[in-house]
């Protein structure tokens, strides 16, 4: 088992390549943490909340292509879709 401070090093590396990726993919409008990173209570058995903003126009090819983005960043436990409609 890992300790605390191992754990959340390879969380912290994790939204640090999330950054790397999603920075780097213009089609994507703004990421940001939610959850326990978000608040600054996260702690080794954490999960990293991560949500994606991405135009209309964009949607589709982004979409098309979100698991291989996924993959690019690391493991990922659960992803999900929430359209919204403005």
């Amino acid at each position: 088992m890992r300790s605390p401070e191992v754990a959340t090093a390879v969380q912290d590396s994790l939204i640090a390549r999330a950054r790397e990726v999603l920075v780097a993919d213009k089609r994507v409008a703004a990421c940001w943490l939610e959850g326990s990173f978000a608040r600054g209570t996260a702690d080794a058995w954490s999960d990293v909340d991560l949500h994606v903003a991405v135009g209309d126009i964009d949607w589709p090819a982004f979409k098309g292509e979100a698991r291989a983005t996924l993959q690019r960043i690391g493991n990922v436990l659960a992803y999900g879709e929430v359209p919204f409609r403005w």
